[in-house]
């Protein structure tokens, strides 16, 4: 699981107890495997250059990884079928969408029929982790589920509204899913 949300809900909902693993983790093994495998990324999202910077810090802890191609994320909708088109004729195996949620997950949907990439992934903010533009979450919040409160602190204004307004709204979803399941 990604997210300690998920693991706080698979636990308080089936009695499932996952891990939380977020591709920050594990991702320059996945490049290295993916170089092996001679398998092409490409990286769309991000500020301007993070998608570049992110790219040759992982081609360059990934001997064999080729970078088919990076795009940065803010664009117009009407630079849209530019950037299908762009990734369509890049080659790549895999397509990393690093918008932010819920963002990512809707272009893909949206894009899906047009996108010739066999595999799309939804990586959040690991563009911004591997260029070195976001700080790395303290060992110790991670470990107690505060991974959210630390980034809170670090981005305030960027973040209040998903944690201080989505975190409740998650919490009350579950509880009701709760009621529901026993009820039934």
């Amino acid at each position: 699981a990604d997210g300690i949300s998920v693991v706080w809900a698979s636990s308080f909902l089936y009695n499932k107890h996952l891990e939380k693993m977020n591709a920050r983790a594990w991702i320059k093994d996945f490049a290295i495997r993916a170089g092996q495998a001679g398998l092409k990324l490409f990286l769309f999202g991000g500020r301007e250059g993070i998608a570049q910077r992110a790219a040759a810090l992982l081609a360059s802890s990934a001997p064999g990884l080729e970078i088919a191609g990076s795009c940065a994320g803010f664009f117009s909708p009407t630079q849209e079928p530019e950037i299908v088109q762009e990734i369509n004729q890049s080659g790549a195996n895999i397509l990393m969408v690093g918008l932010g949620t819920p963002l990512q997950e809707e272009w893909i949907s949206h894009h899906r029929q047009a996108l010739t990439v066999p595999l799309c992934w939804s990586v959040g903010a690991l563009f911004d982790y591997l260029a070195g533009n976001e700080k790395q979450v303290q060992v110790v919040w991670e470990r107690n589920g505060l991974e959210w409160l630390w980034r809170l602190g670090q981005d305030p204004r960027g973040k209040w509204q998903r944690y201080l307004l989505g975190n409740p709204q998650f919490i009350w979803r579950v509880w009701q899913q709760k009621r529901a399941m026993r009820q039934t």
